[in-house]
C-alpha cells in the first residue's frame, strides 16, 4: 500500500514536470521587459511590453542624458511645477522599477524636459535633459 502511494506521487510529479516543461513560456533573463506610463494630472495610464514596436520608439524619444538632447539649463522648480508631468517607469522582469523618467511639458512651450533617475529607491536623484 505504501509503495503504491509513493509510486503514484512519483508519477504525478513526473506528469507535472513534463507539463511545465512543455507548456511553460520560456524565461528571458536580462534587461527591462515593460514600461508603465502614468499621467497624474489626467489619471490616465498606459503600458508597453518590450516586444511592442512602440517600446523601442519610446526608448528613443526618452534618450538618456548625453545621447542627443540639448543640454541647457534645467527648468526651475516653479516652471517644473507648472508643467504637465508624465511618469514613465521602466520595469525589470515586469515587477522591479529600475529607471524613472519624468517628462515635463510646459503649456505654451516647445521645450520638453526629462528628469531621469536610474536606481531604485533613490529616484529623487538623477539628471535633467532636454528632449531631442
Amino acid at each position: 500500500m505504501r509503495l503504491l502511494r509513493q509510486a503514484r506521487r512519483l508519477a504525478a510529479l513526473a506528469v507535472l514536470l513534463t507539463l511545465s516543461w512543455t507548456f511553460a513560456p520560456s524565461a528571458v533573463a536580462g534587461g527591462p521587459t515593460s514600461v508603465l506610463i502614468v499621467s497624474p494630472e489626467s489619471a490616465r495610464t498606459a503600458s508597453l511590453y518590450y516586444a511592442d514596436k512602440d517600446y523601442e520608439t519610446l526608448t528613443e524619444l526618452l534618450a538618456a542624458p548625453g545621447s542627443g538632447g540639448g543640454m541647457t539649463e534645467p527648468p526651475s522648480l516653479g516652471a517644473a511645477m507648472e508643467a504637465r508631468r508624465i511618469n514613465v517607469t521602466w520595469m525589470a522582469h515586469d515587477v522591479s522599477p529600475w529607471r524613472l523618467d519624468q517628462v515635463y511639458v510646459r503649456p505654451g512651450s516647445d521645450t520638453v524636459w526629462i528628469h531621469t533617475s536610474d536606481i531604485a529607491p533613490s529616484f529623487l536623484t538623477g539628471s535633467w535633459h532636454e528632449a531631442a
